[in-house]
């Protein structure tokens, strides 16, 4: 047998199995994966304009530090979103992954809001702006940016 042949007929490297992956990967998740980016770039730059008011405003990186641990935590949420639905989308998972999914970001904010207002000891009005504004990152998001790559109707995923 050449070495060619026993090449392609033994085991395969990282970089084939990583472009296998990528060929069987569902319509549409280039996309998805450029939406999220541009989500979670808008709600990083909506958490740092809100960081930097606070400074401005009260003059103490303190309330800097916790306007930005809320985005922080809006950041995270949407990441933990992002992989929920990237493992919604490939073939044979369930809905029943988005659904734990959810409950796991209502108890990721949860805990992290109380580890940070009363561990951590940050002062509730800039956490909370935080959040909020990155959260606001949603409606922006959904008005500016548009997914180039739609779902083909007639896929599996595609309704």
């Amino acid at each position: 047998m050449d070495p060619e042949t026993a090449r392609c007929a033994g085991p395969k490297s990282a970089h084939e199995r990583a472009w296998s992956s990528v060929e069987k990967a569902p319509a549409g998740l280039p996309a998805m994966r450029t939406a999220l980016f541009n989500l979670l770039t808008i709600q990083a730059v909506i958490s740092l304009a809100i960081a930097v008011g606070f400074y401005a405003h009260r003059g103490t990186p303190e309330a800097a530090e916790a306007a930005l641990f809320g985005g922080g935590i809006a950041l995270a949420v949407s990441a933990l979103l992002g992989l929920r639905l990237w493992r919604a989308a490939r073939p044979g998972a369930g809905v029943a992954g988005l659904y734990l999914g959810a409950l796991e970001r209502f108890a990721f904010v949860a805990v992290a809001f109380a580890v940070g207002l009363g561990v951590l000891d940050l002062a509730p009005l800039p956490v909370l702006a935080g959040f909020g504004g990155a959260q606001c990152a949603y409606f922006i998001a959904a008005k500016w940016v548009h997914v180039s790559e739609p779902i083909p109707p007639g896929s599996e995923h595609g309704g």
